[in-house]
């Protein structure tokens, strides 16, 4: 289903703020997952690690046991923070992009700065 064929992104955006039901893909923000996931989990390790061992030394605390606490704020940290971000991402993409399509001449972008600009305006 097309933008044009599902009413239009002006009625997403309106639809978010009137409560108007309007279609909506729910397989958007999928393919992100799995770019940014194996990057998220490898960086989370050394944070975990590093911040667990300054942690150890500052307070004089067992390396196990603050391990295992720096794991579980850290991994439940990042689940929230993500989700809160793409959320914060996404009302701003669709604001940003739902003003943006409303210019007649953001359509005729056929340039290449002009398809660089389009994809960084409306992309998260």
């Amino acid at each position: 289903m097309d933008i044009e064929q599902s009413g239009g992104y002006d009625d997403t955006v309106t639809s978010a703020f009137t409560f108007r039901p309007v279609p909506l893909f729910a397989d958007t923000g999928i393919p992100m997952i799995f770019i940014t996931l194996p990057g998220m989990l490898l960086l989370l390790l050394p944070v975990i690690v590093v911040e667990a061992m300054w942690t150890a030394k500052r307070r004089s605390i067992p390396i196990g046991r603050v391990l295992k606490a720096s794991a579980a704020a850290n991994t439940v940290s990042t689940l929230i923070g993500v989700s809160v971000a793409w959320t914060v991402l996404l009302l701003c993409e669709m604001v940003l992009a739902g003003t943006l399509f409303q210019i007649p001449q953001f359509w005729s972008w056929k340039s290449p700065i002009g398809r660089v600009a389009t994809t960084i305006l409306t992309a998260p």
